[in-house]
């Protein structure tokens, strides 16, 4: 299964309608939801540009943004109507107990969606030693005894890099469907976590899989992977080897990682949602450093409201849709998009 993942924590039903659309995606990862405030993504950037070996790397942030649960209703319904794909909810909490009550509180939207990830990356980067060990255990028991869970496939998404081959066994015989390994360089920056989006990356830790894991084959047939690749050729290969491939940003468009090889301005560059958009600001483009990324059109394909369009071979920013989210300009590999603020009479 190819699935597209949910690390850009952006809801937009343009945005889901567009990697739907792709004929190879099978399934949708949505954003995670919460009812834990301390793991709400505070008023840091949201994406971030990082300098690694000369290349830029794209970073996410995985602490979930507020979302109420009438708006994961709605959205839901309104994807529904979009595919006839599977839709899976994503969940996520450092206290075990929150798994609970949201299952509870969403139990009503229980026959709109195919799936329930549990994400536990999130509550991992929050918690330290002994505390770690015993959200796998408790995670494995509450999956056993919430009854409203067992009628839907269950995907729990750990990090790669930061668990054992007991943690991994201890979920599947607790009754989850697919482990998700996450394979993701996370960092902290500016006391933000943060998933790199690089295919080196992501190869590093392929080659280093088997090293590192000895499943029997039970347990592999239980085993995902999230990751970046070069193109969906590469992808359709692993689908092979695992039963599940979740893919990120490179899943909108195939050109986006061949074409990161600029320098940024700085080591990290935080990107963010501008924090006066409701007073008028919007992105533009540049047009004198834009080159349509060699026809890759990054900033159009990944645009969640259509806001970027191509009129006259230059694209251009439709102000009346840009919602100033800051993914287009987190995307463009020559920094060819800017703030500008709009003021009407």
């Amino acid at each position: 299964m190819i699935s597209f993942g949910n690390e850009i924590n952006i809801w937009s039903k343009n945005l889901f309608r567009k990697v739907l659309d792709n004929t190879q995606v099978s399934a949708i990862f949505l954003p995670s939801i919460t009812l834990d405030t301390s793991l709400i993504a505070e008023r840091t950037p949201h994406f971030i540009k990082a300098k690694l070996s000369g290349k830029i790397v794209l970073g996410t942030q995985v602490y979930p943004t507020w979302v109420s649960l009438e708006r994961l209703r709605d959205c839901i319904k309104q994807i529904k109507g979009l595919t006839g794909k599977k839709i899976i909810a994503s969940l996520t909490y450092l206290k075990i107990n929150s798994l609970t009550l949201i299952a509870e509180k969403i139990r009503d939207i229980f026959s709109e969606i195919d799936g329930i990830e549990i994400n536990l990356i999130p509550a991992l980067y929050k918690l330290k030693g002994e505390e770690r060990e015993l959200l796998f255990l408790k995670t494995a028991e509450a999956l056993r005894t919430i009854e409203s869970l067992h009628f839907h496939d269950v995907y729990v998404k750990i990090p790669f890099a930061e668990v054992r081959e007991r943690h991994v066994k201890a979920l599947i015989d607790g009754g989850v469907d697919y482990v998700i390994l996450s394979l993701h360089q996370l960092i902290l920056h500016k006391n933000t976590v943060y998933a790199l989006h690089s295919p080196y990356i992501s190869q590093a830790f392929l080659q280093y899989f088997p090293l590192a894991f000895h499943f029997e084959k039970d347990y592999w047939n239980k085993i995902g992977i999230s990751a970046d690749f070069y193109s969906l050729e590469h992808v359709a290969k692993l689908i092979n080897e695992y039963s599940l491939v979740q893919l990120d940003f490179n899943l909108l468009s195939e050109h986006i990682f061949p074409l990161f090889g600029e320098t940024p301005p700085e080591d990290y560059r935080p990107i963010s949602p501008h924090p006066r958009a409701h007073l008028g600001f919007k992105a533009a483009i540049n047009t004198s450093k834009c080159d349509a990324c060699e026809g890759g059109y990054l900033c159009m394909n990944v645009c969640p409201e259509d806001a970027v369009v191509l009129e006259k071979n230059e694209l251009k920013v439709n102000i009346a849709k840009c919602t100033a989210c800051g993914l287009c300009m987190a995307m463009c590999p020559r920094d060819a998009i800017y703030w500008v603020r709009i003021i009407s009479p």
